[in-house]
């Protein structure tokens, strides 16, 4: 043994940060929603998303976005908010799937 006794404080401080990383995930996961897109990627959204809703990336853009169909006007959408889609952040999916087939689709929000 090395006289130093289990527990003192500079023991302790090896796991505050770890600790710390870990409290802050569960806040900010707290109140998130899980999903899977039906291209198999997994995925972090607001709260309050819904099966139906719709992630899209659109052109130009870095970050995927959550949309809702409105009850009123079927042919409009509502943005629910922004989404976290492991593989396809900061642009990674223009870059990693230059050949991937994509739907261009129109969408007008209200």
């Amino acid at each position: 043994m090395d006289g130093k006794k289990k527990g003192e404080p500079e023991e302790d401080k090896v796991f505050d940060k770890p600790l710390e990383d870990t409290e802050d995930a569960g806040d900010k996961t707290r109140e998130a929603s899980f999903f899977v897109t039906a291209a198999g990627f997994l995925g972090v959204g607001p709260a309050d998303l819904k099966p139906d809703d719709k992630i899209v990336l659109f052109y130009g853009s870095r970050y995927p976005i959550a949309l809702r169909r409105s009850l009123s006007q079927r042919s409009k959408w509502h943005f629910v908010g922004f989404v976290y889609v492991h593989g396809v952040m900061e642009g990674e999916l223009w870059d990693c799937f230059p050949d991937m087939e994509l739907t261009e689709t129109e969408f007008w929000l209200e």
